[in-house]
Order: C-alpha cells, then structure tokens, then sequence
C-alpha cells in the first residue's frame, strides 16, 4: 500500500521561529512520512539550501520568509471548506466538475502535476488518476491533514505545506501546474507574481492553467455564497459592498474575480502562449505555454 507524504514548509523571520512551529505541531494519530527522497532530491531547489528538521511527528522545510495566514487557513480549511462543497447548489457542482475536467483534458499520463492551492483534496483525487505523480501545496495545515486523509493509500500524490508565491521547486519542473476554482483572487497575493512563479517551475511547451468566474456565473456564484453564509462557514453577506464580480462579508472575507482584460495584462510581455477560454459559462480559463526561455522576473 503507498502512503502520501506530508512535508510541512515553515517558513517565518527566524530559523529559530521556524524550529519552534515545527516542534510545537501535535497530531492524534502519526503522519506517515515516508521517503522524502522525490522532494528532496529531484524537485526541490538546492540553491535555496533547504534545511529538513524532523521532530517526533512532524517534517519542517526551512525556506523563504513569507506569510501564509490568511482566511482559508484560520477561518475555512478542512471540515468546513469540505461542508462549503457538500451543500453547494447543483449549478454549483456542475462548475466544480466542468472546472476538473477541463483540467484533465490536459493531463497527460506520464505528467507531473503541480495543484496550488489544494486545500483538502477535492480536485487531487481526480487528478492522481490520470497523472505520474500530483504534488498538491496549500498553507493550511489543517486542511492538508484532511486531504492526507481523503487520499489514504493514493502512491502517486504527495502534500506540501508551502507558498503558491514562493516555490521551492526548481525551474522547469512540472509538466502542468493548475490553480483553479479562483484561486488566483484567493490566495490575495500579486497575482502577476504568482503567475510568473507558476511559469518558472513548468517546463517549455507545458501548461500553466488558471481560472477565475465567468461573469454569466454571478448569480449561481452569489447563490452559493449566500448558501454558505447561512450555514455560518462564511459571514453575513454585505449588500453594499458585493457586486460587479465582487462578494464581501462582513467578517473580512472578500471574493473578487479575474476578468478577461485582467488576466491579458497579467500575462502581457511574457515568453509564453496564452489563451482564454470560458468553460461551462461558469469558469474562465486562462492557459498559459511556456516558451523555451520563458520569463519568470
């Protein structure tokens, strides 16, 4: 039986800080490690001198400074982003699944596929069974826990806690990289930098995809929300301050959305092919070809 492997990226001002969150994670049952040697060796990035602290049951990977709190790590990972999914309207789900298969007509069974963002598993456990091998990242702990639990046994996927702005991944690495369901507004980095990020660890003529709201989708999107507001996962809904592609709640959740012209100008001037394509009238995609000598700066 395989087991998924787990490596979790603490990333703060201070090594010593670093050391600390790594020896204070407690679980009540052991996370099976496993060999490190795939991530250690072939993928990740040596001149980022990466440095792996084992505790009791916990794998710390030292690397760039960066913040990885936000809303979905505090407010809505695991269980209650799951729930989100479970009582989303049958619109809704017909997008969820028009988004997986859209990216599957793109994964090739020899491939390595990188998910940023993914959360609790939802798209990894389709992806594992087209793909090589799927690395999924996200910054939520408690989230990655879940998905390390909706994958038991999957051989072919391995969980990191990392950045989507900050890959530890070598240049020209992964086959495809997708970071969907807008995920690209919610992550609320530079999103121009996150896409160039994406690009630096593809290699040439592999496919970097994205994908935000289709503007024909608002009132299905709005609906779904609302839906979840009243289930308490998210805040009461702002009436003054949704609209025009955007959702604010009043407990400091916001949801934009990636427009056409958006994401042309984030894409503008690099080394790449790019195409949008609506899917379902629910998502817009944003599919991007690296070049040879693609640029990531």
């Amino acid at each position: 039986m395989g087991h998924t492997l787990i490596v979790f990226l603490s990333v703060c001002k201070s090594c010593s800080d670093c050391l600390h969150y790594a020896s204070s994670l407690s679980y009540a049952d052991p996370i099976i490690l496993g060999s490190i040697t795939l991530v250690r060796e072939t993928l990740l990035d040596k001149s980022l001198h990466l440095s792996f602290v084992s505790q009791t049951q916990s794998l710390a990977v030292k690397s760039k400074c960066v913040n990885v709190t936000g809303y979905y790590d505090d407010k809505l990972s695991a269980q209650r982003l799951l729930r989100c999914y479970e009582i989303a309207p049958p619109r809704v789900k017909q997008y969820l699944e028009a988004e997986v298969d859209y990216v599957l007509q793109k994964v090739g069974h020899g491939d390595l596929v990188l998910e940023l963002g993914c959360g609790y598993g939802r798209v990894l456990r389709r992806l594992v069974s087209k793909a090589r091998m799927v690395i999924g990242i996200d910054t939520s702990l408690a989230s990655l826990l879940l998905a390390q639990d909706m994958l038991h046994g999957v051989s072919n996927c391995q969980l990191i806690s990392m950045n989507a702005l900050h890959l530890a991944f070598c240049d020209r690495t992964f086959d495809l990289v997708a970071c969907i369901q807008n995920g690209i507004s919610a992550f609320h980095v530079n999103q121009k930098e996150l896409i160039r990020e994406a690009i630096r660890v593809t290699k040439p003529g592999g496919t970097v995809l994205f994908s935000s709201y289709s503007d024909k989708f608002w009132d299905d999107r709005l609906e779904w929300f609302r839906v979840q507001s009243e289930a308490g996962l998210l805040g009461e809904m702002d009436p003054e301050k949704t609209g025009d592609g955007v959702i604010v709640c009043k407990d400091g959740f916001t949801g934009t959305t990636v427009r056409p012209e958006q994401f042309l100008s984030l894409t503008a001037g690099l080394n790449a092919d790019v195409q949008l394509v609506e899917v379902d009238e629910s998502s817009l995609f944003c599919e991007i070809i690296p070049g040879e000598t693609g640029r990531f700066s």
